[in-house]
């Protein structure tokens, strides 16, 4: 019932809508370090799908494991892209087996779809295997950098003296 002098509106509140997908697949996982105890692995976003990302998913298995298991859960810091990984289902890293890791990331709609997978064969392994296997380029989004290395080997030489 209306009452004289009052003013209704004939809108309803105004209402907003929000159109958003789920994220798309980030990159795959970069091997920034390991050795026979730990992993470090950073990512790259990939499209956020019209809404901003909220956080992302780790997940990992070994290369003889049906499904992945959940190692991170990022949601409450949706700004880290990097990761150290020293246990696997509470268990210390095994030596002499290959981990596969893949990375999700969510945003309001929902959580992503699986990143392509880093297969990070853990072990004591030839130095080449053991060393930074990604693009140092790559590392820290906006940066770039050079790195040159160089290993000497010293050789010493024993001169024998003969005193007459």
């Amino acid at each position: 019932m209306y009452s004289i002098g009052a003013e209704e509106s004939l809108y309803s509140p105004q209402i907003s809508f929000y159109c958003a997908s789920l994220p798309g697949s980030n990159s795959v996982p970069n091997l920034i370090w390991k050795d026979p105890s730990r992993i470090r692995i950073n990512w790259f976003p990939g499209e956020d799908g019209g809404s901003t990302i909220l956080g992302y998913l780790a997940y990992m298995k070994l290369s003889t494991d049906a499904s992945p298991t959940l190692i991170y859960d990022g949601s409450y810091d949706p700004n880290t892209n990097y990761l150290t990984i020293t246990s696997f289902n509470g268990v210390a890293l095994q030596t002499n087996v290959i981990y596969q890791i893949n990375v999700r990331a969510m945003n309001i709609v929902g959580i992503g779809g699986y990143s392509a997978g880093l297969n990070v064969p853990l072990g004591y392994y030839p130095s080449s295997q053991n060393s930074v296997i990604s693009d140092l380029s790559q590392l820290f989004s906006g940066y770039r950098s050079t790195m040159d290395l160089k290993v000497k080997k010293h050789l010493f030489i024993l001169k024998k003296f003969l005193i007459k």
